[in-house]
C-alpha cells in the first residue's frame, strides 16, 4: 500500500516537472516580449470566434501536433504535454546532438555498439538502465512522460477483442510500465486477470497511483531479460516495448517469454508496424520515431517482414497467427501482432 511520503514524493515530482516547465515557457515569453498567459476565466464567445489566420494555424497546428507534445482540444485550445516535453528537449536533444559522430565510431552499424544517448551521458549503461540505476529522478520524468505518449488506450482495445478471452484469463503486462494500458483494459474487462511487469521504479509509481482502484491488477517487480516467472498465461502483451531494442535484445526478451508458454498462450505485441517502401508509402511521425529510437536505444521501427523476422529467429516453434489492424490511431500504423507456438 502506498505511503503518504512516496505519494508526497510524486507529487513532488510532479510538481519540479512543472516548474522546469513554467520557467522554461516565461523565458520564451519574456525574450518575444510576450506576456504570460493569463488565469482569468475566458470569454466563451472568444474561445468560439475563429482566430485570425485560421488557415495558416491549422496547418501549424497539424505539425506541431505530430511532435506528441502538443494537443489540440475542444474550441481549437492548445494544451502542451509538459511531462514529455523535457524529455525532448533534454533526454532526445543530447542523444541528436551526438548522433552522427556515435555512428562514425560504430563504423555505422548497430547491433553491439555504443547508443547515441550512452555517448551522450558518458555512460557504459543503456538508456532504460542508465535512466533507473544512475538517474532515478530523470526515470521517473520518463514514466510519467510515457503516460500520456503512449496514444490513446482505446487502441488497444479496438485493435483486440479482449473481451472475447475466457472469463478469468490472465494477461501479463511485460514491461508495462506503471500499469497504464492494462488498467484502461482492465477497466474494460473486469473478468480478466492482470500482472503488471517492470522494473522497481514504475512499478512504485503505478502502485501509488491504481493500487487503491479496485481493479483487478497484480504489480510485478521483473526484468524481462530475466526468465518469465509467470508460467502459462493465457496472454503475454507487450505495447511499445521491442521496439526500444535491437534485434538481439528483443530476440532475448522473447525467448524469456517462450519459455513461459503453454500451448494456448499467445504473445501480444502492440508495436508500429513501418512501411516497406518510401515516398508516399512513407510516415512522418514513423520514420520520427525510428530515428529516435536508434538514437536512444540502437533500435528501430520494423516493417512487417522484420517482425517475422525476428519472431522466427526466437524459436522455430513460435510463428505469427495474425496482425490486427484497426484504422489506426494516428502514430504510424500500429497494430497488434499475435504470435503463438505451432
Amino acid at each position: 500500500m502506498p505511503t503518504d511520503i512516496s505519494k508526497a514524493q510524486d507529487l513532488k515530482v510532479l510538481g519540479q516537472i512543472l516548474h522546469e516547465s513554467i520557467d522554461g515557457l516565461l523565458l520564451e515569453l519574456e525574450i518575444h516580449g510576450q506576456s504570460p498567459p493569463s488565469l482569468e476565466q475566458l470569454n466563451p464567445e472568444v474561445l468560439l470566434a475563429p482566430p485570425a489566420g485560421d488557415g495558416p494555424r491549422q496547418r501549424i497546428v497539424r505539425a506541431c501536433e505530430k511532435l506528441t507534445a502538443l494537443v489540440q482540444g475542444p474550441m481549437g485550445v492548445l494544451f502542451l504535454n509538459l511531462s514529455l516535453s523535457p524529455i525532448s528537449s533534454d533526454d532526445i536533444f543530447r542523444a541528436a546532438s551526438v548522433f552522427s559522430i556515435a555512428m562514425r565510431e560504430n563504423n555505422f552499424q548497430v547491433d553491439g555498439g555504443k547508443s547515441a544517448f550512452s555517448k551522450a551521458f558518458q555512460t557504459e549503461l543503456e538508456s532504460f538502465d542508465y535512466f533507473y540505476q544512475v538517474e532515478p529522478e530523470r526515470g521517473r520524468r520518463f514514466s510519467l512522460g510515457m503516460t500520456p505518449f503512449t496514444g490513446s488506450y482505446a487502441s488497444s482495445l479496438a485493435l483486440y477483442p479482449f473481451k472475447d478471452l475466457p472469463r478469468g484469463a490472465l494477461v501479463v503486462d511485460v514491461g508495462g510500465g506503471s500499469g497504464h494500458v492494462s488498467k484502461e483494459i482492465a477497466r474494460a474487462n473486469p473478468q480478466l486477470k492482470f500482472v503488471v511487469q517492470d522494473l522497481e521504479e514504475p512499478i512504485r509509481l503505478g502502485k501509488s497511483i491504481y493500487g487503491e482502484a479496485g481493479l483487478p491488477i497484480e504489480w510485478q517487480v521483473h526484468n524481462a531479460f530475466h526468465p518469465q516467472p509467470v508460467k502459462g498465461a493465457d496472454v503475454y502483451f507487450m505495447r511499445r516495448v521491442l521496439h526500444d531494442h535491437s534485434d538481439p535484445i528483443a530476440t532475448k526478451i522473447l525467448r524469456m517469454i517462450v519459455e513461459a508458454m503453454d500451448p494456448t498462450s499467445r504473445i501480444l505485441i502492440e508495436d508500429m508496424i513501418a512501411p516497406d517502401l518510401y515516398g508516399e508509402d512513407s510516415e512522418w511521425f514513423t520514420n520520427h520515431a525510428d530515428l529516435v529510437m536508434l538514437m536512444m536505444h540502437n533500435a528501430k521501427e520494423r516493417t512487417l517482414g522484420q517482425w517475422n523476422t525476428l519472431v522466427e529467429n526466437v524459436d522455430e516453434r513460435l510463428g505469427i497467427v495474425k496482425v490486427w489492424k484497426g484504422k489506426g490511431d494516428g502514430r504510424g500504423g500500429t497494430a497488434i501482432i499475435e504470435v503463438m507456438l505451432r
